[in-house]
């Protein structure tokens, strides 16, 4: 017996990449559909984004502008500097001595090569970075998102079962709807990858999605680390960037919107507040504490971890955090072995196999997902997508309702497919082109960029 709202709230985590990433997700329309803001232990693309602790189904990242290196306009005529200040031709020489590589500009902000100064009426330009062209591997988003697609989906029709039921949906639609939300990112990311903003590593893709393989165990689930650092960047703290990818290590883009430029920052770490920032790898972003606050919790903890604090935190794959003062990660409980609702004298069952603690047996059961008919209590019932049990507390029995209609109040901030919780009150999500003020605002696979419902982009130039 596990009450609805948690059961949303554990299938919201999964999402359609099948791992909780390193940040939380949104709902989008009464739990059909998570749109991530940037990307994480998803796709194994750092977090970024506008909504901070919010993760993104698909990576985001950025790359090329000018002032970066000599091989865009604007720079040394074609060569790397060698040392900052200096231009590549020679130590301390301009590639035209006394003048510079481009009339008006320079390597290095305000400063020419020692005993050569600008040539008589062409002053420094501006350019405050020049992190070079960063090398990768080919990034082609109709074929990475279509492999990545096939083995999450696999891996969810085989591990966790639940989500198949729970939105009503076949192997090949989660493929097809998978493919489609990747595409809206993986687009979006090629541009910023080939101009060298961003290195991509196939080699670290294709763990990834190795992770996912038939070998894979459905309790621990995939290798917590497999999905990371796929998307690479060299932009220090405090430089200009359009998403997190051009970032260094332990550092993410803080944007206003997307299609805006923002500034290097350091991930927030474990325990601390991500109201404002994204979450260190390994963590994710959930209001905990009395009262309630946005804080970075660890979510990769092992079996017999200590789990179930703020400085412990989450247990890793399908694990149960486990105990009634001390707490432990456990295996779910199954077959003949007893189980508890409430995790604390016995793990709970796995709801991701569709299985449900029976209060009177103290032994899992097969769970039922319905838009009708009974539910929680000891039901063995649960609603599915788009509804939600009216019980007054998960230990007594209701029915399952459809969540709330447009114009009505929300529920818990949820509303039926195809709406958004609009402060309070229900509001038919928005289509391509229309006003918004944030991404949960717009249907299907678009993001609130420049104020617009659309495709999501970044900015193609910030420096």
């Amino acid at each position: 017996m596990t009450s609805t709202a948690t059961r949303l709230a554990l299938i919201a985590c999964l999402g359609i990449a099948a791992a909780c990433g390193d940040s939380t997700r949104r709902p989008g329309g009464g739990g059909g559909g998570f749109k991530d803001a940037v990307v994480s232990g998803d796709q194994g693309v750092d977090d970024s984004g506008v909504n901070p602790g919010q993760d993104a189904n698909n990576p985001g990242q950025d790359a090329n502008d000018p002032g970066q290196d000599a091989n865009n306009p604007g720079q040394d005529a074609g060569f790397l500097d060698a040392t900052p200040g200096q231009d590549a031709v020679g130590p301390g020489q301009d590639a035209t001595p006394g003048q510079d590589a481009v009339p008006g500009q320079d390597a290095v902000p305000g400063q020419d090569a020692v005993g050569f100064p600008d040539a008589v009426g062409f002053p420094d330009a501006t350019v405050p970075f020049d992190g070079g062209t960063l090398m990768g591997d080919p990034f082609n988003p109709s074929q990475l998102a279509s492999a990545y697609a096939a083995a999450v989906c696999t891996y969810q029709n085989r591990c966790e079962p639940a989500l198949n039921a729970f939105f009503r949906r076949t192997q090949q639609q989660c493929e097809t709807e998978t493919i489609a939300a990747l595409l809206s990112t993986y687009n979006a990311v090629q541009p910023l990858v080939s101009a060298g903003r961003a290195s991509f590593s196939r080699t670290r893709f294709d763990a990834c999605v190795a992770s996912f393989g038939a070998g894979t165990d459905c309790v621990l689930g995939p290798d917590p680390t497999a999905c990371d650092n796929i998307f690479t960047g060299n932009r220090p703290q405090g430089v200009s960037c359009g998403a997190s990818a051009e970032c260094g290590s332990g550092l993410w883009c803080a944007l206003s919107a997307f299609g805006a430029c923002g500034t290097c920052e350091p991930v927030a770490a474990s325990g601390a507040d991500c109201s404002n920032a994204v979450c260190a790898t390994g963590n994710r972003c959930l209001n905990v504490g009395n009262p309630p606050a946005p804080t970075c919790i660890p979510n990769r903890v092992a079996q017999n971890g200590a789990c179930g604090t703020i400085p412990t935190g989450l247990c890793r794959g399908h694990l149960i955090c486990t105990g009634m003062t001390t707490f432990t990660c456990q295996t779910p409980a199954s077959g003949a072995a007893a189980c508890d609702a409430n995790a604390t004298t016995a793990p709970d069952c796995n709801l991701y196999q569709n299985q449900t603690c029976d209060t009177t047996t103290s032994r899992c059961v097969p769970l039922a997902w319905n838009t009708t008919g009974t539910c929680d209590g000891n039901s063995h019932n649960a609603c599915g997508n788009g509804y939600d049990c009216d019980s007054a507390t998960p230990d007594v029995q209701g029915n399952c309702q459809p969540l709330p209609a447009a114009g009505a109040t929300c529920s818990q901030g949820a509303c039926g497919i195809g709406l958004y919780c609009d402060q309070t009150t229900c509001a038919a999500e928005k289509t391509t082109g229309t006003t918004c003020a944030q991404s949960i605002e717009c249907g299907g696979n678009d993001y609130c960029v420049n104020s617009q419902c659309g495709a999501l982009v970044f900015a193609a130039s910030c420096n």
